[in-house]
């Protein structure tokens, strides 16, 4: 990987950090103003900027094999959303992304429950190094928790490119 290489991908990763909490501030003071800002999306906004700035860390670290950590994709949605509501978020990759008929999502697992929401709900998109990932609420509500997923190659070594993580509250 040549010098040009590395500093465009670092370029990249600052930027996506950047620019997601831009969008993540501008979508809290859109809110507030509203009065429709709770401690939950509180809670939820730190928590998806700390994931997001550990992602980008993890990423900025010299490796010749890549970032040593899979991306992160934090989505936040109510449990009792209408069937059908949808949430997307995405994350930039070290590399560019594969064609999508080279990628696949696992279904969804509840951690610490017995819960599962089937990897149709979930659809991928790749756009550059752009990674996005769109969840559908089902029919069938799951329970409130988080779940998590895994997308991953399915040519060659088989490696994870991001983590899903969804919170139902």
């Amino acid at each position: 990987m040549g010098f040009e290489q590395i500093a465009r991908a670092y370029v990249i990763q600052i930027a996506a950090l950047v620019q997601k909490n831009i969008d993540r501030i501008q979508t809290a003071r859109q809110n507030l103003q509203t009065g429709n800002y709770k401690a939950d999306q509180l809670a939820a906004d730190i928590a998806g900027t700390w994931l997001d700035g550990c992602d980008t860390f993890g990423g900025l670290l010299p490796s010749y094999v890549g970032s040593p950590v899979a991306p992160t994709i934090y989505m936040n949605l109510p449990a009792a959303a209408p069937v059908g509501t949808a949430v997307t978020n995405g994350a930039y990759l070290q590399d560019p992304v594969p064609a999508l008929a080279n990628i696949a999502v696992t279904d969804l697992y509840q951690l610490g429950g017995i819960g599962s929401i089937a990897r149709a709900n979930i659809a991928l998109q790749g756009n550059g190094y752009e990674l996005d990932v769109t969840f559908t609420m089902p029919a069938a509500p799951p329970v409130a928790g988080v779940y998590l997923a895994m997308v991953r190659t399915t040519v060659g070594t088989l490696s994870p490119l991001a983590l899903v993580v969804l919170e139902l509250t």
